[in-house]
């Protein structure tokens, strides 16, 4: 026979405020969801569930191609520099470094992470005309999905490596994912070429690779 509460009655036939909340919360959940307790031992397999019907994985081993971010890159570099993004050619703010569809999404929890190695231009961190800390230049990062940020991080100096982990609830449906960098922006001391010509490199990313892992129910 149901027992429509989970406590006895106090004296004078009242209940707890929480009682018909409790019952409700356990018939709701028992009802709406299929706990895989439920289940017989071992069902929960290959044999019985298709491909991808509880999360499904995208990777990228290297994100732009090579892995190395193109965005803004100044050839006027030495050749030791990587085209380094240079504070002439820079435009300020966050940049795209690439972007990545996940479909299907049938809609969930989408985990993402972000790794890459970085690099941060530090000579001219200490801005000694401009007054500013002697603190270093970074090179910041984060994800967005769907034009949302799920995951930022101020990011390394000098060489680095980073990684960024972020996640969120997403809606059914194509999630498009960016990865965008910046770096700190220069002081006034900051020199835009060498004595010998050549452009300072200022910040760069290369191994750059993505990994997302959609959850669902």
């Amino acid at each position: 026979m149901k027992r429509w509460t989970q406590r006895e009655a106090r004296a004078g036939g009242a209940l707890s405020p929480d009682a018909l909340n409790d019952e409700l919360r356990g018939q709701q959940s028992s009802i709406t969801t299929l706990d895989r307790e439920q289940l017989p031992s071992g069902w929960v397999g290959a044999t019985h569930l298709k491909a991808g019907a509880l999360h499904r994985v995208w990777a990228a081993s290297a994100l732009p191609s090579g892995g190395e971010q193109t965005t803004h890159r100044d050839q006027t570099t030495p050749n030791s520099s990587w085209g380094c993004v240079t504070i002439p050619v820079s435009p300020g703010g966050w940049q795209s470094i690439g972007t990545a569809t996940i479909a299907p999404f049938l809609g969930g929890s989408l985990f993402v992470e972000w790794s890459a190695n970085t690099y941060a231009q530090n000579i001219f961190a200490l801005g000694v005309n401009d007054g500013s800390p002697g603190s270093p230049n970074y090179v910041g990062m984060r994800i967005l999905a769907n034009g949302v940020t799920i995951a930022e991080r101020q990011g390394g100096a000098y060489h680095q490596s980073v990684r960024v982990v972020g996640s969120a609830p997403l809606p059914a449906g194509p999630v498009t994912l960016d990865f965008q960098w910046r770096f700190t922006p220069p002081s006034e001391d900051a020199a835009l070429t060498t004595s010998g010509g050549n452009t300072v490199p200022y910040a760069h990313i290369w191994n750059s690779r993505y990994l997302a892992i959609g959850r669902w129910k």
